[in-house]
């Protein structure tokens, strides 16, 4: 028999938002409930594609209910807003699956899944019903089920006629008036004082219904019948607002719900974008059992949202919208044009032919070329032996290179070959000849000459490119189209090169997947295709240059772009190449000390638990934790009780086992991941080379990788302790700590001018001290660690737009109180409520928001109807501006301790940037010098409202210099 499904959406949400941990993706946006709500689609369409499917929803707007009863659901407290704004995430979700999503204005989903599985029973299908409300046992019938979620989202329990009458005791259409009875806390339904659950499973099992009941008060004992028949109206009023309607007039039949099932590329570029990859993995398999053919047609939910956000639909389901999936045509790869050198001519001239179709880009913009150039139609010639002294002879200033790596992408990289262009054509040198062009003397005049300029992509690649070769990096007028990118539009998760020589450069050149594959399908092409790929590429970078500096320069991003980034790539590539010392004989000590006190405590939890176990069994725990020591399980997973470092945190007091649960797994994460991680990243020099990402973060922030060093933990001595093994490379050096103080909050103060704030850094005065004594009001020697660790939490909270919901999660305290702490907040602090204000205004007026020194990021979700995208850009334009200019300003103190320490010959090397943090090794005896200089690089590094100031401390290795 067919089958259609229905889901109750809000309620399953409501069960991802509680069940999971908060989850954000790279951009901030939240993101469990859409991977909750992803879960439980990917566990029931696992089982087999429905014949029909909707998802329905409450509108956001006042029901009949509430019309008939003021005070009903009136006990509840407000959706969080980090809630409501993943719910329009869902209906992306469920317009990626072509999942047909319902509401009506005035009534809540449980009526349109009653009336909707009414009418399927008239049409003899089976039904069954998602939710986690109880309420929708109802409509239990012959064909109709009813799925409870339980702890989590995929674990479900399917509930029939038989087995409601089992439980309950009466049949599921006596529901409601169960509720009449027995009253319905959470939804504030009154029922009949007095009467709990178990009195009224017992009348119901003898009269079934009210009327049946009222019919035979005379049977009932004395005191319960004055009870029922003083609250007679009141009983019958609760079971009218608890009974599910089953007669909605929808603007629709059940045949606008058939389910084709869905398109696995929608369904994949929405996992993408959210960046759920482990459904990724799984998805191959669900479109074997639920996806359709591309050719297809996908239902879409259409419904505009209310001034105030919330979506309405004037009284009926808006109708679905229908669009068709287009193939992208492919482009015409023409013949080829590639020459040996030394055996044919070199292409020197003439034109290209153009073919394809243009590029666009919603921010970058429009490829500035009426047509692209097919990537087989630009002149390349491959240099072989022959060929290197006319390759040599051919390259001139204002020419374009592209430096492969092998790997293309991640991993330990090596230079691989090298391709050059100019407004002639393209050259490309073969791997077999890349050292004999390194040991060219002309090739490295071409390159570290400061006369000579020159284009490129990653221009810190090819710094250290240089610096591998000949101990030098590029000079003269550089250009660096991965940055140029970047800066233009810094929310990209990648700028490849392909982009610049086709948004730019009008070349339309394949995706590096899509020319050598992709992990285990990597292959590398023969020398003849992958040398004119290469080429192509670099003549597309050539042809770039004009449009992105003129880009550049339209948007106010040139100066930032000259002055800081482009020099900045030899600072960062010069701390890459010469790497920190890690002394592996520490780490080897903190390796035996950790698994010393590891074994200690695998010995104590033993003896507290009563029972010998595996500890990184969750299962095993789990069995030790709610079986036999009887804890309360706080959630539940698909395998059984969560375990988790959330779910142990809130059973700390519970038991004195768990304590040492925690200490347990902090420890083994510091050995496996950061002892063991750091161990095997040290090279044969003694030292790791971590890679610092110049091009990765939105707000502008440097990042780093293999290994990750902004990630070591601080916040425990334990973890505070890996750095005794960052130590200096040489006898006789020390190293050098430079912390900006509360450099984002004094930042704040510049923007804002709010004269607390100003006052308070104008004088040096603990500012989170002074906000403890705002939001508790209390004098300063009244001021608590507690308090002023909460203050600290509201002042950094507030840069990021916290909400009361997210402040209250991260102190621990009810939503009310921290909602206070936010209204004192602004008491105290008005002039931070109006900048934060203002620059969501400036955003929406402009679509962006700048730094101090003229970065931008975009915000087109700004405007946007869809709510969760709205609030994830609100809260960004409150906080890029602060984050960003914080960013930049330790980039220029990078700069200026660069170029001090060259300018006074001193031998002290940057090493390594970490958030607001720079970290030196240096010879003993030039520590004053190098404390007065950094200090002042530092400090001096922008003209704020506000002093920067900087923490410096010295030490034998990085822990002494942080202590």
């Amino acid at each position: 028999m067919a089958k259609l499904v229905l889901i109750d959406g809000n309620s399953i949400a409501f069960r991802a938002f509680y069940a999971l941990p908060p989850l954000t993706d790279r951009k901030g946006r939240y993101t469990h409930v859409p991977y909750g709500f992803s879960l439980m689609l990917f566990h029931l369409l696992e089982r087999g594609k429905p014949d029909f499917f909707a998802v329905a929803f409450d509108a956001g707007v006042p029901v009949f209910r509430q019309e008939a009863y003021e005070a009903y659901k009136a006990t509840r407290e407000r959706a969080p807003e980090e809630f409501k704004e993943q719910l329009f995430t869902v209906r992306e979700l469920l317009d990626a699956f072509g999942i047909r999503w319902l509401e009506l204005p005035g009534f809540e989903a449980d009526d349109l899944i009653g009336t909707l599985a009414k009418e399927a029973r008239t049409r003899s299908l089976d039904v069954d019903i998602l939710s986690s409300d109880r309420d929708l046992l109802q409509l239990l019938e012959p064909s109709v089920r009813v799925g409870l979620t339980r702890k989590g989202v995929t674990e479900i329990e399917w509930y029939d006629e038989g087995r409601f009458r089992e439980e309950y005791g009466f049949p599921p259409s006596s529901l409601p008036d169960y509720k009449g009875l027995a009253g319905d806390a959470s939804d504030n339904i009154p029922g009949v004082p007095g009467i709990g659950d178990k009195t009224a499973r017992k009348l119901l099992a003898a009269y079934t219904t009210l009327e049946g009941l009222y019919a035979h008060l005379d049977e009932i004992s004395p005191k319960l019948r004055e009870k029922l028949a003083a609250h007679r109206e009141q009983a019958f009023m609760s079971r009218s607002l608890a009974t599910i309607r089953r007669d909605l007039e929808l603007n629709l039949n059940l045949e606008d719900l058939r389910y084709p099932g869905f398109s696995p590329s929608a369904v994949r570029s929405f996992l993408r974008e959210y960046a759920f990859q482990s459904l990724l993995q799984r998805l191959p398999d669900l479109a074997r059992v639920a996806g359709r053919s591309e050719e297809g047609r996908v239902v879409r939910g259409d419904i505009a949202p209310s001034a105030e956000g919330a979506p309405s639909g004037a009284g009926e389901v808006v109708q679905g919208e229908l669009w068709e999936t287009l193939a992208s045509p492919e482009a015409d790869e023409g013949s080829s044009a590639v020459g040996e050198a030394g055996e044919e001519e070199p292409a020197d001239g003439g034109s290209v032919a153009e073919a394809a179709v243009p590029y666009a880009d919603p921010i970058l913009g429009a490829v500035p070329w009426e047509r692209l150039v097919s990537w087989r139609e630009v002149p390349v010639t491959r240099v072989g032996d022959s060929g290197i002294r006319d390759f040599l002879a051919a390259l001139r200033p204002g020419g374009a290179f592209f430096l492969a790596w092998d790997p293309p992408a991640g991993g330990k990289r090596r230079p691989y070959a090298f391709a050059y262009a100019d407004e002639r054509g393209a050259w490309a040198v073969s791997p077999e000849f890349l050292p004999r062009l390194a040991e060219a003397p002309e090739f490295r005049a071409f390159l570290v000459d400061p006369a000579v300029s020159k284009v490129t992509y990653d221009l810190k690649g090819a710094h250290r490119f240089a610096l591998g070769a000949w101990e030098d990096v590029l000079r003269g007028s550089l250009d660096d189209h991965l940055l140029a990118m970047y800066l233009l539009d810094p929310t990209r998760d990648a700028y490849p090169p392909q982009l610049a020589a086709s948004a730019f450069g009008g070349v339309d050149v394949p995706a590096d997947e899509e020319f050598y594959g992709k992990g285990a399908k990597f292959r590398r092409p023969p020398w003849t295709d992958e040398g004119h790929f290469l080429g192509a590429l670099a003549y597309g970078l050539y042809r770039a240059t004009a449009h992105l500096r003129s880009e550049l320069e339209e948007k106010g991003l040139y100066a930032l772009y000259r002055d800081l980034e482009v020099p900045l790539s030899a600072v960062l590539a010069r701390m890459e190449h010469v790497g920190v010392r890690v002394d592996r004989d520490v780490l080897l000590r903190l390796k035996e000390e950790f698994g010393r006190r590891l074994a200690e405590l695998e010995e104590e939890i033993y003896a507290l638990a009563g029972v010998r176990f595996n500890l990184n069994s969750p299962k095993q725990l789990a069995d030790v934790l709610f079986h036999k020591l009887g804890l309360p399980p706080v959630k539940k997973t698909k395998t059984g009780y969560s375990t988790d470092a959330e779910t142990l945190e809130k059973l700390a007091g519970a038991h004195e086992v768990v304590p040492k649960l925690l200490d347990y797994r902090m420890l083994m994460k510091l050995q496996s991941t950061y002892v063991d991680g750091l161990l095997a990243e040290i090279g044969p020099d003694g030292k790791v080379h971590t890679t610092f990402n110049q091009a990765q973060t939105a707000t502008g922030r440097l990042s780093s990788n293999e290994p990750n060093l902004q990630n070591i933990p601080i916040r425990l001595e334990e973890g505070r302790r890996l750095r005794l093994a960052f130590v200096p490379s040489e006898p006789g050096w020390r190293i050098l700590s430079a912390d900006y103080s509360q450099i984002e909050l004094r930042v704040l103060a510049h923007f804002s001018r709010d004269p607390a704030l100003l006052e308070a850094f104008t004088h040096d005065q603990d500012i989170h001290r002074r906000t403890a004594m705002d939001l508790f009001g209390v004098s300063e020697d009244q001021v608590t660690p507690e308090m002023r660790r909460a203050a600290k939490t509201v002042n950094f909270g507030i840069i990021y737009g916290i909400s009361d919901y997210g402040l209250s999660q991260q102190l621990g305290i009810p939503r009310k109180e921290a909602a206070a702490f936010i209204e004192r907040y602004f008491a105290a602090y008005p002039g931070v409520k109006r900048y934060l204000d203002e620059a969501v205004e400036r955003a929406r007026r402009d679509g962006y928001v700048t730094t101090l020194f003229g970065r931008r990021r975009y915000l087109p979700e700004i405007r946007d109807r869809n709510f969760a995208r709205r609030s994830f850009a609100e809260r960004t334009a409150m906080n890029t501006p602060i984050q960003g200019t914080a960013a930049d300003i330790i980039k220029r103190a990078m700069l200026r301790v660069d170029e001090r320490l060259a300018a006074e010959g001193l031998r002290a090397r940057l090493l390594l940037q970490v958030h607001d943090e720079l970290v030196f090794e240096f010879p003993a005896e030039e520590e004053p010098r190098l404390v007065e200089l950094v200090r002042d690089a530092m400090e001096g590094a922008a003209d704020l409202a506000v002093p920067l100031k900087v923490d410096i401390h010295t030490g034998a290795n990085w822990y002494e210099a942080k202590a």
